[in-house]
C-alpha cells in the first residue's frame, strides 16, 4: 500500500479518535458545570444511537431542557453507585476484655416497708428457781375485810381490827357509796387507838356513785383490846344511804416507828 493510500484510513481514525475525546470532555464538563448530574437519585442519564457503532455517548442533564434523547437516539441510565454486595459472614469472637475496676458505692435505698409479724415461737424452758427472799416484818398482821356497813351523820364505827401490843404500820381501803340522787359529801377517821385520829378522807361522792377511801398511819398499842384501830365514818350532808364497802385492814408489826 502506498503512502498516498494509506493517509485517508489514518486520518479516519484519528477523526474518530479526536470525537471520543470531544464526547469525553463534554461528558466531564457537563459533570462539572451542570449541579443535576448525576441526578438526586444518583441516576445518570445518557443517550446513543444504537445501530451505530462508533456512536458518541451523550450525557445529558435532566433538570435542563425537557430532559429528553434527540431524534435518533435512545436512553441509558445507571446508578452512580453500584449495589451493596451481600452481607460478610459473621466474624469469631474477640477475647473477653480486662475487668474495669469497682465502681463508687452507691447511695442508700430507702427504708422498706415493715414485714408481717412472725409466729409465735415455741415456749422456752421453766428457768431455775429463785433464792430466797429476805424475812419479811416482824408479826405481820392480816387485816379484817367487811362487806358492807351504813353510817349517818351522827358518826358509825364502819370496822376495827384488834390489835397485840407492839407497834404497827395501818393502811385501810374501801369504798363509800352514795345512794341518793344527790352528791353527798362524807368523812371517814382512822383512830388507833387514841382518841385523835391518825389519818381522815373528806369525800364528795356522786349521786348513786362511789368514792375511794384511803387511810394510813401508825399505832403503838400497849396491851390488847376490843377495837384498837377502828374507821369512824360520818354522813356530814344528813342525806342518808351511806355505805362503805370491801372495807380492808392492814396492820404490820414493827420492831420500832423511828
Amino acid at each position: 500500500m502506498s503512502r498516498s493510500q494509506l493517509r485517508p484510513l489514518i486520518s479516519a481514525r484519528r477523526l474518530r479518535w479526536v470525537a471520543a475525546g470531544a464526547v469525553l470532555g463534554a461528558i466531564v464538563a457537563t459533570g462539572v458545570s451542570g449541579a443535576s448530574i448525576p441526578d438526586s437519585q444518583g441516576v445518570i442519564h445518557a443517550c446513543y444511537i444504537p445501530a451505530n457503532k462508533a456512536t458518541t455517548l451523550k450525557v445529558i442533564d435532566t433538570a435542563r431542557g425537557t430532559g429528553e434523547c434527540p431524534n435518533g437516539y435512545e436512553p441509558l441510565t445507571w446508578n452512580q453507585t453500584g449495589p451493596g454486595g451481600p452481607a460478610g459472614a459473621t466474624g469469631t469472637q474477640g477475647p473477653a476484655g480486662a475487668a474495669g475496676p469497682q465502681g463508687p458505692q452507691g447511695p442508700a435505698g430507702p427504708t422498706g416497708s415493715t414485714g408481717a409479724t412472725g409466729a409465735t415461737g415455741p415456749a422456752g424452758a421453766t428457768g431455775p428457781q429463785g433464792p430466797t427472799g429476805p424475812p419479811g416484818p416482824v408479826n405481820a398482821t392480816g387485816g379484817v375485810n367487811l362487806t358492807s356497813a351504813s353510817f349517818n351523820s351522827s358518826g358509825t364505827i364502819v370496822g376495827f381490827e384488834n390489835l397485840e401490843a407492839g407497834s404497827y404500820v395501818l393502811s385501810v381501803t374501801g369504798s363509800v357509796y352514795n345512794g341518793t340522787s344527790s352528791s353527798g359529801d362524807d368523812e371517814c377517821y382512822l383512830y388507833a387507838p387514841s382518841s385523835t385520829p391518825v389519818d381522815w378522807n373528806h369525800l364528795t361522792v356522786p349521786s348513786f356513785g362511789y368514792a375511794t377511801v384511803s387511810l394510813v398511819g401508825t399505832a403503838t398499842i400497849s396491851t390488847e383490846a376490843t377495837a384498837d384501830d377502828s374507821v369512824i365514818c360520818y354522813d356530814l350532808g344528813g342525806l342518808g344511804s351511806q355505805s362503805v364497802y370491801a372495807l380492808s385492814f392492814t396492820a404490820v408489826q414493827v420492831t420500832n416507828l423511828s
